[in-house]
């Protein structure tokens, strides 16, 4: 566990995170303005933060509250302190590196000839294959009755009468 490690509200009420590790402790504190925290026995050490960790939320907060969260976002980036702003869905899309690393994925509905968005796999790989358009309920229950559970097409064809399946045909 880390502490601080959670999010905060800037004067404009738009909400960011901040985890600065142990490493990140003593410029955290410099670049939110706020050095004598770096001395004040309850978050000294990694294990007091943690013991404190209200106390320090309250305490963050409270500094946080006098100036709009990208102000503070700019001061701990400069300074080299991981913070980040908390995005709307809208926001995170409209993110630069959502197209860099092709994470909206345009796939055709094979019914209806329309295209729809989907969020892209945040894993890349050489010569990864982009995203099929998910299929019907029922698509390939045959398929893998037979091949991965081994069934006839008896036992297939019971278990569809019954309604414990459902199988669609191409």
């Amino acid at each position: 566990m880390i502490a601080p490690s959670d999010g905060f509200q800037g004067s404009d009420g738009a909400h960011f995170v901040v985890s600065p590790s142990e490493i990140f402790w003593k410029p955290f504190c410099r670049s939110i303005g706020r050095p004598e925290l770096v001395d004040d026995p309850r978050f000294t050490t990694a294990g007091a933060r943690i013991a404190h960790v209200r106390e320090l939320a309250h305490e963050l907060q409270s500094t946080f509250r006098a100036k709009p969260a990208a102000e503070w976002i700019g001061t701990m980036t400069r300074d080299h302190i991981p913070a980040a702003m908390v995005n709307s869905v809208a926001e995170a899309l409209a993110e630069p590196v959502v197209g860099l690393r092709n994470m909206l994925e345009t796939i055709v509905n094979p019914a209806s000839g329309s295209p729809i968005q989907f969020l892209g796999n945040a894993f890349k790989y050489g010569n990864g294959k982009s995203l099929g358009y998910p299929p019907r309920v029922g698509e390939h229950t045959e398929e893998v009755l037979r091949d991965v559970c081994g069934y006839d097409r008896a036992k297939i064809d019971s278990l569809a009468s019954s309604g414990a399946v459902a199988l669609v045909k191409p």
